[in-house]
């Protein structure tokens, strides 16, 4: 009977053992569980950190490339504008010289038509002075011309048609001659005066001519 007590006690411990054992198996399983869970985790966040490292990365290095590409433009448009700021200077030196010389030119310019226009005003009086004052020189000389080769024509024409016939005729020729004679005379003066002097003052002489 002892024996038999004494195995079922040892068998109910044995079953306690058992149970305790497999009980703290179960513990076991599920701590290895959750600590396989933790190291899932943990190895999902690193993988997720060094993809986000990696994009980190990434992104800083297309930063600065972005950073470089701005920098090259940026040195770029100030060399551009150190270059146009030398252009500017140039085409306003260029401007003022142009300036300079078109203001001498201009002031060459009037003082050379101050002179011309004084030249040709003098030079018209003169010719107008010298033009009355030889006016009735040159009409006596044309008019004695004229009178002469009238007389000599008229003579000539008396004596083919009669006398009093070639007188009538004589001093109708000898007054067109004096005319033709005169006129002429005139404007060989005209002409000598006018060689070599311009419009205007040719125009004033052929105008004191009308007169």
């Amino acid at each position: 009977v002892r024996t038999f007590s004494e195995q079922e006690h040892r068998l109910e411990y044995e079953t306690h053992r058992a149970e305790e054992a497999i009980s703290r198996a179960e513990y076991a399983e599920t701590r290895l569980k959750d600590a396989f869970d933790q190291l899932m985790e943990a190895e999902e966040a690193r993988s997720q950190a060094e993809i986000h490292s990696i994009k980190v990365e990434e992104d800083l290095h297309r930063h600065k490339e972005q950073l470089k590409r701005v920098e090259q433009e940026f040195a770029n448009a100030r060399t551009q504008i150190e270059q146009l700021q030398q252009a500017k200077s140039i085409s306003e030196k260029e401007v003022e010289k142009a300036m300079a010389a078109n203001f001498e030119l201009q002031s060459q310019f009037r003082s050379y038509q101050a002179k011309e226009e004084g030249r040709g005003e003098g030079l018209k009086n003169g010719i107008l002075r010298q033009f009355n004052e030889n006016r009735q020189y040159v009409w006596e000389a044309g008019f004695s011309d004229g009178f002469e080769e009238g007389k000599e024509a008229g003579l000539k024409e008396g004596l083919r048609k009669g006398r009093k016939e070639g007188v009538r005729e004589g001093i109708k020729q000898g007054r067109r001659e004096e005319r033709k004679n005169a006129i002429e005379a005139f404007d060989r003066f005209i002409r000598e005066k006018c060689e070599g002097e311009d419009e205007e003052v040719c125009r004033a002489i052929a105008s004191c001519h009308r007169l």
